[in-house]
């Protein structure tokens, strides 16, 4: 599983050198802005991140001799679906990490407020790209991809909409101990129901 992992991050290392730059200028033109739009920097550095990236190996997957040789790998489906999971999931991880440096070297926000206003942000992700990976093996990349484009215009639409109402944008006050744990819960079940499906959906493309 640590090959197929790899074999992700090799075949993507264009992308990866984009989103390396976007991820240094994002927070730069933040701190020139004032640093009063954060919110965006939480939002936008982990959804590029992990979206450009996956989507760019789904792409690459979506074709029907690629599939093939996929099929022949001596991994079973199990296998390889989980494979994209942790992938995922470290590249998620990683984005998050380097979000806290952002918050704590250049926003000088304390430690309890960037896990605080990362926390439930970051399970969103978990949910959402669980949703987009289970799409892409039943449905293919583009139906996938779809939800991407969704995902954009609903986030811009509530921003617009949070703006206009002046209220303030702050996860680290919807965060506490409760929707934490409610949130890692259902996390936990959805990205459980959601491997299976997607598990079922690559054998039935398969065949």
């Amino acid at each position: 599983m640590f090959n197929l992992i790899k074999k992700d991050y090799i075949f993507t290392r264009k992308q990866l050198y984009v989103v390396m730059i976007y991820c240094l200028a994002a927070p730069i033109l933040l701190l020139i802005d004032g640093g009063s739009k954060l919110y965006w920097a939480q939002f936008f550095i982990p959804f590029c991140c992990v979206s450009f990236i996956l989507s760019k190996i789904f792409y690459m997957e979506d074709a029907t001799d690629v599939r093939y040789f996929l099929k022949r790998l001596p991994y079973t489906v199990h296998e390889r679906v989980a494979a994209r999971f942790c992938f995922m999931g470290i590249t998620l991880c990683l984005s998050e990490v380097y979000l806290g440096l952002v918050q704590y070297f250049l926003f000088h926000q304390s430690m309890e407020i960037i896990i605080k206003s990362n926390a439930i942000p970051a399970l969103i992700f978990v949910m959402y790209y669980s949703l987009y990976i289970m799409l892409a093996y039943c449905k293919g990349y583009l139906f996938a991809q779809n939800s991407i484009y969704v995902c954009m215009i609903v986030a811009a639409f509530m921003t617009i909409a949070y703006e206009k109402m002046n209220i303030p944008i702050d996860f680290s006050k919807m965060a506490n101990f409760k929707s934490v744990i409610c949130l890692i819960i259902l996390s936990i079940g959805i990205i459980f129901l959601f491997y299976l499906i997607a598990c079922r959906g690559d054998v039935k493309r398969e065949n």
